[in-house]
C-alpha cells in the first residue's frame, strides 16, 4: 500500500507528516528538524525547500496545501531567465540601456526570490540591482549591505542607472542611535522607493548572537525588508561570524548575494552566502553542510575538524547553480574595453587627526602666501603618504599611522581570487604595504621598481606571480603586463603622461580580456582631488592647490 505524505506550510515554515519508513528520506531534506510535539518535520518555507521536498516524496501519494503546491511551482525552470534577444527587451527604461548579461542577469534575478549573482569585478552586477528596485512593484523597501568603501557606490549607481525615484538612505555621521534613527525614519517614510545602504560594520553594531539586538541591528531586524541585497557577499562566508549570523536572521521577501568569488578560499565558502539566501538548499547547520562537502581528519588532536578535501562536489555545484547567475568578466562579449572602478575608504582614527593637522597648516601657509610652487609639491606629496598610513617628519622619521588603505587593498585582492594583479604605487613605503597584503593572503609577489626589478629576465614581460608591485616611474614605459586584467592604483602621481602609460601597460597590444582599473582612494581627501584631475586632464598640482 502506498504511502501518504501530508505537507503543509504554517508561518514561514513547512511542516511534513511522513511514515516512519521514509525516516531516511526525510534526512534529506536540507535544514530540516524533528517537531517532537507535534511528531512532524519542520523545514524553511522556500522555494528550494519545498521543490526539494516534492522531488523526494515524488514517488509517494502526496497531500499538500495550496501554499505549499505554489512554491514549487512559482520555481521557474532552468535557463528560462536567459531568453533574452536584445537588451531593450528588458522592461526598464532608464537613462543607459544594459549590456546583455545585465538583461539576463535582470530576468534570472526577477523571476526568483533568491538569487546568488556570481559576476566578475567590473562586469556591472549593481545595475541589475538598481533595474530591479526601479521595475519590480512589490519592491519598495530595500535594504544593501556592502563593504565601506562600496557604500558609497550606490548612490551614483541609483542617479546614473535609475529608471524611478529612489530615496537612499547612507547614514555615514553621528553615533550608532543616531544612525539607526535616520534609518527608522527613511523606513516609515511613505516615499514611493527607499534603499538603505549600510556597510556591514555598521549594520551588525549592537548583535549580540544570543542576546538581544541593540542599536542598528535591532532597527534593521525589527523590520521587514522586499529585498535584501548582501554586497560582495563573500564578506559573510565565515558562518559563525557576528555579521554572517545577523544576516540570516534579517527578515525578507526577496534576497540578492553579488560577488565575482564566491568561494575565494574553499567551497566551504558558499554555506553563509547561502544560508542567508535560501537555507533550503544547504541547511542551517554548518557541521551537517561540512559533513556532506568536506572530508574531515578522523584521528589526533584536529579530528573532525581539520578539512583534508572535498566530496559531493558535483550535488553542491548543482544545488549552488539552481539559483546562480554566472558571468565572469572574460566570457562577457559586450563590455567595453575598459573599466574604472573607484574604491572609496575612510582614514583610521590616527591617520585622520594627522591628515587634518597637515593640511590645515598647508591652508594657512597657502592663505599667508609662503607656499612656493617646489615647497607646495612637498607638501601635497607628504599629504598622499598620511592617506596611505605614513607620516614622515622634517628629520626624515618614518611613523606608520594605520592600515586603512592597506585592508581595503586586501579586500581587493582577495575579490579578484588568484588572478594576477598589478598594483601602482609612488614610494617604496608603498610597496612594502602591497607586498604584505599579498604575502598575508598566501599569493606569490614580484616586485618592479628602483630597487628590484623581478621581471628583467623576461624583457619586462611578467610572465609568473599573483601580484606585481610596480613604482610608477620604473613601470610606465618598455613593459608588457597584458597577463593581467585588473590593475590597482594605491597611489597616483602628479604627472598626466605618466598615469597614461601607466594604464597603457595593461591596455596594449597582446591584451584579449576586458581590462579594469581599481583606484584606492581616501575620501575627502587629496586622494579624490588628484583623482579628479587626472579624469579631468588637468595640471595636477594647479587642481589640487585652487581647491584647497
Amino acid at each position: 500500500m502506498q504511502s501518504t505524505v501530508v505537507a503543509r506550510v504554517d508561518r514561514g515554515q513547512i511542516r511534513l507528516k511522513a511514515p516512519f519508513q521514509l525516516l531516511a528520506v526525510c534526512k534529506e531534506i536540507p535544514g530540516r528538524r524533528w517537531d517532537p510535539e507535534a511528531k512532524e518535520w519542520v523545514a524553511p518555507a522556500t522555494e528550494a525547500t519545498a521543490t526539494r521536498v516534492a522531488e523526494l516524496f515524488s514517488g509517494e501519494r502526496m497531500q499538500a496545501d495550496d501554499a505549499f503546491r505554489s512554491l514549487v511551482v512559482s520555481r521557474p525552470s532552468a535557463g528560462s531567465a536567459y531568453r533574452v534577444a536584445d537588451p531593450r527587451e528588458v522592461p526598464v527604461r532608464g537613462p543607459t540601456v544594459p549590456w546583455r548579461h545585465q538583461a539576463q542577469a535582470y530576468w534570472f534575478a526577477r523571476e526568483r526570490r533568491a538569487v546568488l549573482l556570481n559576476c566578475g569585478l567590473g562586469t556591472g552586477k549593481s545595475r541589475v540591482v538598481v533595474d530591479l528596485v526601479c521595475s519590480v512593484p512589490e519592491i519598495r523597501r530595500t535594504l544593501i549591505l556592502a563593504p565601506k568603501s562600496v557604500v558609497s557606490v550606490w548612490p551614483r549607481m541609483f542617479n546614473l542607472h535609475g529608471s524611478a525615484p529612489v530615496e537612499v538612505c547612507a547614514p555615514s555621521k553621528g553615533t550608532t542611535a543616531v544612525k539607526a534613527r535616520e534609518v527608522a525614519e527613511a523606513y516609515d517614510d511613505p516615499c514611493a522607493r527607499l534603499a538603505v545602504v549600510l556597510n556591514y560594520e555598521a549594520a551588525r553594531e549592537g548583535y549580540g548572537g544570543a542576546k538581544t539586538p541593540r542599536g542598528m541591528a535591532a532597527e534593521l531586524l525589527s523590520r521587514r525588508w522586499d529585498l535584501v541585497v548582501l554586497d560582495e557577499s563573500h564578506r559573510v562566508k565565515q558562518p559563525t561570524g557576528k555579521t554572517s549570523r545577523m544576516v540570516a536572521r534579517l527578515q525578507a521577501d526577496r534576497r540578492v548575494c553579488l560577488t565575482g568569488t564566491p568561494m575565494p578560499h574553499s567551497p566551504l565558502d558558499i554555506f553563509g552566502q547561502f544560508r542567508f539566501l535560501d537555507p533550503g538548499i544547504y541547511g542551517n547547520s554548518f557541521a551537517a553542510f561540512r559533513s556532506r562537502y568536506a572530508i574531515l581528519a578522523t584521528f589526533g588532536a584536529l579530528a573532525g575538524k581539520q578539512v583534508l578535501g572535498y566530496k559531493n562536489q558535483e550535488e553542491l555545484a548543482e544545488r549552488m547553480d539552481s539559483i546562480t547567475f554566472t558571468a565572469r568578466t572574460d566570457d562577457v562579449l559586450d563590455l567595453p574595453p575598459f573599466v574604472d572602478v573607484d574604491r572609496e575608504f575612510d582614514l583610521g582614527p590616527d591617520e585622520a587627526r594627522a591628515y587634518k593637522q597637515m593640511e590645515r597648516d598647508f591652508v594657512a601657509e597657502l592663505k599667508s602666501g609662503q607656499v612656493t610652487a617646489s615647497n607646495a609639491l612637498v607638501k601635497l606629496l607628504r599629504l598622499a603618504q598620511v592617506t596611505s598610513g605614513v607620516l614622515e617628519t622634517d628629520e626624515g622619521e618614518v611613523e606608520r599611522l594605520g592600515e586603512s588603505k592597506k585592508k581595503l587593498l586586501l579586500e581587493v585582492l582577495e575579490e579578484c581570487g588568484r588572478e594576477p594583479v598589478a598594483v601602482f604605487c609612488r614610494f617604496h613605503r608603498d610597496l612594502d604595504q602591497v607586498l604584505e597584503a599579498a604575502e598575508a593572503l598566501g599569493l606569490k609577489t614580484a616586485e618592479l621598481s628602483g630597487r628590484r626589478n623581478d621581471i628583467a629576465s623576461t624583457g619586462g614581460k611578467w610572465e609568473h606571480g599573483n601580484v606585481l608591485a610596480v613604482q610608477e616611474q620604473a613601470g610606465g614605459v618598455g613593459v608588457d603586463l597584458t597577463r593581467c586584467r585588473f590593475l590597482v592604483f594605491w597611489s597616483l602621481g602628479y604627472s598626466l603622461g605618466n598615469h597614461e602609460q601607466a594604464r597603457g601597460r595593461v591596455r596594449r597590444p597582446g591584451q584579449t580580456r576586458p581590462v579594469t582599473y581599481i583606484y584606492l582612494v581616501a575620501r575627502s581627501t587629496v586622494d579624490r582631488r588628484v583623482r579628479e584631475a587626472l579624469v579631468k586632464k588637468k595640471d595636477v598640482v594647479d587642481y589640487v592647490l585652487e581647491r584647497m
